[in-house]
């Protein structure tokens, strides 16, 4: 008799083990999906908000500027704002450009429409793949008008990736 109680105990404890287990990688799994929506999202912020908010003289600003990475790190966060100091609403896109692998950024490229001396702000996501050059990559972040005019400004962004 002691044999078979013993037996069902070890049995239950496996089959709870294996529940505790799964539900513990879903819990982990929608978290970290949920944090990386969050972060693909372009909003309408003001300047206490931002730790380098732009001005008027230096309409878009970019917190850091310079990413140093691992070639397996995972992501990294860099937050572009940008005000727009001419003098009516316009749309604004969100382009880029460089020497670099652009399958390593997340971000939105919508077109925004912002008003005079609003300022939006994207956040961008950084991940060089596995297997990535060691090297000084450069990224230019291209803001453009998309009616009403020429207009565009840019920033770079440095990302160093070591092995």
């Amino acid at each position: 008799m002691r044999k078979r109680g013993s037996l069902s105990l070890s049995v239950n404890a496996i089959v709870i083990l294996v529940l505790a287990l799964t539900m513990l990688g879903l819990g982990i799994s929608f978290m970290r999906g949920m944090f990386m929506q969050l972060d693909d999202t372009v909003k309408q912020v003001t300047p206490d908000q931002l730790t380098n908010p732009p001005t008027r003289d230096n309409p878009v600003t970019l917190s850091p500027t310079q990413l140093n990475l691992r070639s397996n790190d995972k992501m990294t966060k860099t937050t572009l704002a940008f005000m727009n100091t001419l003098d009516q609403e316009y749309d604004f896109q969100l382009e880029t450009t460089g020497d670099w692998d652009s399958s390593w950024m997340k971000a939105n490229l919508d077109t925004v429409k912002m008003g005079r001396d609003q300022i939006n702000s994207w956040n961008i996501l950084v991940s060089p793949k596995n297997g990535a050059s060691a090297g000084l990559y450069l990224v230019r972040f291209k803001i453009k008008q998309q009616t009403g005019g020429d207009y565009e400004a840019t920033k770079d962004l440095a990302i160093d990736i070591t092995t």
